[in-house]
């Protein structure tokens, strides 16, 4: 997500400040280019099922060089130009009621994919692979596509903050999109969403977001560098993956150990049996004088059902389907 988002920041503000795009062209093209771009590790990733781990981290390296080549030839057109456009300057820090606009976005998405996980088939979808990706498969969950599509989505997230960032800062300095991932990978387990997938949701996540910035926020006010701030970061990531994987392995004796907490009980009296109490378990001989259909006369019937004229049917074991004739049931017929 670092390389993505310093590619996208770099894709709105050559649009914008090289190109001179308007502004509603520029956002729709880096979204695209964000779309693109999360695409790359999908079809990597979830169609030709190459390991996550190592294929994004190799992309991370691609992109990340891209970056640096085009910022080289671009970034002094870019920091001579000072558009002064409403709507984009409004992305950059407007507000509504006092609300910022990326406050704005920010919830609008968290309610959105918080009904998406929790309501919508396609978030069941992905937390059924997350969990187990061949019980999914088994289950005909389209799994390749689905895990795709969440690198796409992944993708456009990113340029969505990519977006609020270039009209903020309008900068494409070297060292935008650092150590991004490590943020993000913080916020995620801090927010209790298990490494190991199928667990979590966006308010935990949305928690562990708020966390990550009160930390990031309290280094920053206390004039604490940028590496200290990752290394700080790095740590408590370590910590949580540890206090995460041991969780994992051990829950279900950690719960045995909390949870169980035997206590007396006391039954209360027996229910009557006998017949005439009223009890619910008292003798039942209300089909003491049934009448056997068809005994001896058809083997292992199994199956039955009426029709409208309550003419009965009963499967054999040889395979026949017999009909008895109502209103006696003497006449057996093959079916």
């Amino acid at each position: 997500v670092g390389s993505i988002f310093a590619l996208t920041d770099f894709c709105a503000l050559y649009l914008l400040d090289v190109l001179n795009w308007p502004v509603p062209a520029v956002v729709v093209a880096t979204l695209a280019c964000g779309a693109l771009l999360g695409a790359v590790n999908g079809v990597l990733i979830g169609y030709l099922r190459l390991r996550a781990f190592i294929t994004t981290l190799i992309t991370l390296i691609i992109y990340r060089s891209a970056f640096d080549l085009l910022i080289q030839r671009y970034s002094n057109s870019i920091a001579a130009a000072f558009p002064d456009i409403p709507s984009w300057n409004f992305i950059g820090g407007g507000d509504v009621f006092g609300i910022p606009s990326v406050a704005l976005v920010y919830i609008a998405i968290a309610i959105f994919g918080h009904i998406f996980m929790t309501r919508l088939r396609p978030g069941w979808h992905i937390t059924a692979i997350g969990g187990s990706r061949r019980s999914a498969y088994n289950s005909g969950i389209p799994v390749r596509r689905t895990i795709a599509l969440c690198y796409v989505a992944s993708g456009v997230l990113t340029s969505i903050a990519a977006l609020f960032f270039a009209a903020r800062l309008g900068t494409v300095g070297g060292d935008i999109g650092v150590g991004l991932e490590v943020i993000v990978l913080t916020a995620t387990v801090l927010g209790g969403i298990t490494l190991g997938g199928g667990k979590g949701s966006v308010a935990k996540s949305l928690v562990g977001v708020l966390i990550v910035l009160l930390i990031t926020n309290g280094l920053t006010t206390l004039n604490a560098r940028g590496g200290i701030n990752r290394m700080a970061l790095a740590g408590i990531l370590l910590i949580a993956a540890m206090v995460d994987i041991r969780w994992q392995k051990n829950r279900t004796r950690i719960i045995s150990k909390v949870y169980v907490a035997p206590t007396y009980h006391a039954l209360p009296p027996p229910p009557p049996t006998e017949i005439g109490q009223g009890g619910p378990f008292e003798q039942n001989d209300k089909l003491r004088d049934v009448e056997l259909i068809g005994l001896g006369r058809i083997e292992a019937p199994e199956d039955v059902i009426l029709d409208r004229n309550d003419n009965l049917y009963a499967g054999s074991r040889h395979g026949d389907i017999m009909r008895f004739l109502a209103p006696d049931y003497q006449r057996m017929e093959v079916f």
